[in-house]
């Protein structure tokens, strides 16, 4: 979680650093070093949607080449990141009207925090021995000044007030939430789609197509979309009406059409290295994928 959660704040720290090399070969080591360990941790297959849970099949423990420098370097992640939510459940705490979706964040807050308190407090763990340390900060931003520090804690403020008012489904809000309030639009974008795309194949079955003459693979992107529900010349997979007359099958089809739509926005935003400058913007895709996810829920249970 807390290397997804930096990542992205990491390269760009990097592409802000490019003349300074010290900064600029520090920020490149730690940022090989997080996708290294995201990519064994990936190849475990672990589920990171509770991470308070054990999952079925999941390992007891997972052996990483790490000395002492890379631990104390995770260790303090670990406390910035629980710096980090304690920050934004104390905000969501003290306001006077607590949106629904404002509860249901700091439900997830406080789910993330404990277990990060105990571990901290208990003597025996890693995290504990760098407890009292200066919080982590990272190459490149101890050039900030004062004043641009005083902005960014005021953005991020907004950041959580603009989320706040927006009654997203709950499986966006998990997927999108942690990068739209740290300022990663782009990102919580990318989520939601992908999350989205995601749930159509969850919710149809995972359709597959033939490939060759031994292998199937499965569907995908608009392919995918057309298979679950297309209403021409075949029976969709999930409905949203009757398909009893013209106006069903146009709606059928307009309805397609928007999860369609959603492929080409994230192929696009997938493959361009652009920036998302606007947080109004994105809240509006995010509820766009929303609406789905919604659409989807309620008319699968009705069709399978």
């Amino acid at each position: 979680m807390g290397i997804n959660k930096y990542l992205p704040h990491l390269e760009e720290l990097l592409e802000k650093n490019l003349g300074d090399k010290d900064v600029f070969n520090n920020l490149n080591e730690i940022i090989g070093m997080y996708k290294d360990v995201a990519n064994k941790i990936e190849e475990l297959n672990l589920n990171i949607d509770d991470p308070n849970r054990f999952y079925d099949g999941e390992p007891d423990m997972i052996s990483m080449d790490l000395n002492d420098k890379n631990i104390e370097h995770f260790s303090k992640m670990v406390l910035r990141m629980l710096n980090d939510w304690s920050f934004e459940k104390e905000y969501l705490d003290n306001k006077d009207y607590k949106t629904r979706e404002d509860k249901i964040n700091i439900n997830r807050l406080k789910q993330l925090i404990w277990p990060l308190e105990a571990q901290i407090n208990n003597t025996s763990m890693m995290f504990s021995k760098y407890k009292d340390d200066e919080v982590l900060i990272f190459s490149g931003e101890n050039t900030l000044h004062k004043e641009e520090r005083t902005i960014e804690n005021e953005s991020k403020l907004n950041r959580l007030k603009l989320f706040s008012d927006y009654s997203l489904h709950p499986i966006i809000n998990r997927v999108a939430y942690g990068q739209f309030i740290d300022g990663y639009y782009k990102e919580a974008i990318l989520n939601s789609f992908i999350e989205v795309i995601d749930q159509v194949k969850k919710k149809s079955g995972n359709p597959k197509k033939q490939r060759g003459s031994r292998s199937e693979v499965e569907l995908d992107g608009e392919e995918l979309m057309q298979k679950v529900f297309g209403c021409e010349n075949q029976e969709p997979i999930i409905k949203f009406n009757d398909l009893m007359s013209s106006l069903d099958k146009s709606e059928q089809r307009g309805i397609m059409n928007l999860f369609k739509g959603i492929v080409g926005i994230r192929n696009k935003k997938a493959h361009l290295n652009f920036i998302q400058p606007d947080p109004t913007k994105t809240m509006e895709y995010l509820a766009f994928a929303s609406l789905l996810i919604r659409l989807l829920n309620g008319y699968s249970e009705r069709t399978l």
